[in-house]
Formats: C-alpha cells, sequence, structure tokens
C-alpha cells in the first residue's frame, strides 16, 4: 500500500469513527483524508485492495464491524457506539444517585451549640480565642487593614533556640 493510500485509510476510518458514519464517507469530505486534498490514485488503490467500494456519493469501507481475524476493520458501529455511551452514563448517574443518598447530612444552623448567645441577642457577635467579643462589620470594611480600627495590628514573635548556635531568639509568627 503506497503512503498516499494509507494516509488516507487511516483518515477515513478515524473521521468515520468520529461522525459515527459506520464506515461511509461522503465525497465532499474525501479532500480531509489527504493534506494535499483529494486523491484519486489512493482512492483508485483503496477500491483496487478492495478495501472500499464507491457508493452513490462516496465511498464505504468494507468489513466495518467484521472482527479483524476474519479479515474486517473490527469498528464498533454507531448504534453500539451510543448503546455504550447510554450504558455508561446510567451507570454513573446511578452511583452518584447511590453517594448522595448515603451522605451523611450536615448540621445547619448554630453549630457551636452556644444558643444563648443567640438568645441574648448576640446575633452577629464571635468570641475570639481570648474571649473578647468580636463584631461582624458589613462586607465594605471586611477584609481591610480596618477591620478593627481600636486595636492596631502588632507583630507577634515566639522565642526558640537556634539549632545550629545554640543561641536564644525570637522569630516573628505573625
Amino acid at each position: 500500500m503506497s503512503v498516499d493510500a494509507w494516509c488516507v485509510f487511516t483518515k477515513a476510518i478515524t473521521w468515520s469513527n468520529e461522525r459515527g458514519t459506520d464506515g461511509k464517507v461522503p465525497m465532499r469530505y474525501l479532500l480531509l483524508l489527504h493534506p494535499e486534498g483529494p486523491c484519486q490514485p489512493a482512492h483508485d488503490e483503496l477500491e483496487a485492495m478492495n478495501l472500499w467500494v464507491r457508493v452513490q456519493d462516496g465511498y464505504q469501507l468494507q468489513g466495518w464491524n467484521v472482527d479483524t481475524r476474519s479479515g474486517g476493520l473490527g469498528q464498533e458501529t454507531a448504534i453500539r457506539v451510543r448503546e455504550q455511551r447510554d450504558r455508561r452514563k446510567r451507570t454513573q448517574q446511578a452511583y452518584r444517585d447511590r453517594k448522595k443518598k448515603d451522605q451523611v447530612s450536615l448540621p445547619t444552623g448554630d453549630v457551636t451549640g452556644n444558643e444563648a448567645d443567640n438568645e441574648a441577642g448576640n446575633v452577629g457577635q464571635d468570641e475570639d480565642r481570648t474571649g473578647r467579643g468580636q463584631a461582624v462589620y458589613s462586607s465594605e470594611y471586611q477584609n481591610s487593614e480596618f477591620d478593627r480600627p481600636d486595636e492596631p495590628r502588632l507583630p507577634v514573635f515566639e522565642d526558640f533556640v537556634d539549632p545550629i548556635t545554640g543561641q536564644r531568639r525570637q522569630r516573628r509568627v505573625a
């Protein structure tokens, strides 16, 4: 088989699989099968080798879904490909449905269990680690350097012993 015929043959199989045409290649698509456009000598060579036959408006690849051990191309039919795709979709959806059903529902609302704060009118208040109340500001001021204008932001340091020199030092942690 010539290089041109091989190029047309392999691209015809690929194109037909992508489009789901079961080996039929219409004339208007022959220009896509070779880099230089339609290549009549390659088409004739494939026809002489009985790999495809001329039909009314193009070519039909021979032995499309016949097993390769029997001399066919061993390709799946478009209907079978769609059936397999649909089966996989149903299987995947059933799996997602099972996972969704098996998920433990998470609690909603107050997860701290501190109902006394909500009842006392402290809605929107949290306590930081020191136990001091921390107001919740509008979104206009959140994530800005003025989140808590009454308290300056100072760096926090911790003492540590340098493992190489053995000297006491400080490093910034916040």
